[in-house]
């Protein structure tokens, strides 16, 4: 009798210790609260280790990143003072490590490509209804063997928040942007995806 009652005691231990653990883990995941959602790799990877420098707990739930509830809002706006989230796009920056030395005029060019099309993505990003943008730019030049010179152009493919959807005057505005910076490069040149694949501007120069 006295081996049986040991061993139900155990058991109300046992039961007991699981069930504190569950109401601790309870308790504390609903001080949790969404900091973000549907980051890209390298947002979430910088993200996260500026929380880790910072000591706040947090946890990943899918897509969703967790931070304490009454941290959220300050810690927004300590990650938008770091520039983050990016939106998986480098901009100027790209040059922040770059080296000079060795470096050839073409590889120049290629970063300098590759910084416009991050800064205009980021710019594009600043619109509302924009959650992510991708620009891939395709400068002017002459052809080989030829006067005729190849005219610039631009794509731009968005990926929209939820269900919203661009006025025509903000896409005709996404395509002003974008040609503003890149010599010789008419607006209507730029062609604009969104990220169910629906064409919003057809980059024809027959566009108005």
């Amino acid at each position: 009798m006295g081996t049986a009652r040991l061993a139900v005691m155990g058991v109300m231990i046992v039961a007991m210790a699981f069930f504190f653990i569950f109401m601790i883990t309870r308790l504390t995941g609903s001080n949790m609260d969404l900091l973000y959602a549907d980051l890209e790799p390298s947002d979430q990877n910088a993200i996260t280790a500026q929380l880790t420098s910072r000591n706040i707990p947090f946890e990943i739930d899918g897509n969703r990143l967790l931070v304490p509830a009454p941290q959220v809002g300050s810690l927004r706006m300590a990650m938008a003072a770091e520039g983050l989230p990016l939106g998986g796009v480098a901009g100027y920056e790209i040059f922040d490590n770059a080296s000079s030395l060795g470096t050839t005029n073409f590889m120049q060019n290629v970063q300098l490509v590759r910084a416009l099309e991050g800064e205009l993505a980021k710019t594009i990003r600043s619109i509302e209804v924009v959650k992510s943008a991708r620009v891939h730019l395709v400068m002017s030049r002459r052809q080989l063997f030829t006067r005729d010179k190849q005219s610039a152009t631009a794509s731009v493919i968005l990926k929209m928040r939820g269900a919203a959807t661009l006025a025509g005057e903000q896409i005709a505005a996404i395509q002003h942007l974008v040609a503003s910076a890149i010599p010789e490069l008419d607006p209507s040149r730029v062609s604009i995806v969104d990220n169910k694949g629906k064409l919003l501007a057809t980059g024809n120069e027959k566009d108005s």
